[in-house]
């Protein structure tokens, strides 16, 4: 029944979150997102640090998901959520970075190490 009346909510569009302003030379704090609404799900304590602290809060987006087709979306949805919630964004390439796992870090450590210089 929950599934059913939330599938009728629209999806997105909406105006942005009130959120105090950060003045320009306010301390940054820098989320790192390992995936595309990770600064939605698990951002709640750089929420408090941003309406709180005033920090200006500035989500890394260190990649754009898995799907090579979706992730131009993913990016575009990743901006209208911070300009939501009152964060800054940097990404880290034009698709994000790839293949960041514990697999990829044991067995491709020149790539691994590519990944860590970017961030």
């Amino acid at each position: 029944m929950i599934v059913k009346e939330g599938k009728s909510y629209p999806l997105g569009g909406f105006p942005a979150a009130a959120h105090p302003p950060v003045a320009g030379d306010a301390p940054k704090a820098l989320f790192f997102a390992p995936h595309p609404d990770d600064e939605c799900i698990v951002g709640g304590l750089a929420v408090r640090l941003l309406r709180e602290a005033g920090m200006n809060l500035i989500n890394v987006a260190v990649t754009q998901g898995s799907k090579k087709g979706r992730q131009a979306e993913r990016l575009r949805e990743l901006e209208a959520a911070c300009r939501y919630i009152g964060f800054g964004l940097v990404i880290t390439g034009p698709s994000g970075l790839e293949r960041i796992n514990p697999k990829t870090r044991e067995q491709d450590r020149p790539h691994w190490a590519r990944c860590v210089r970017v961030v």
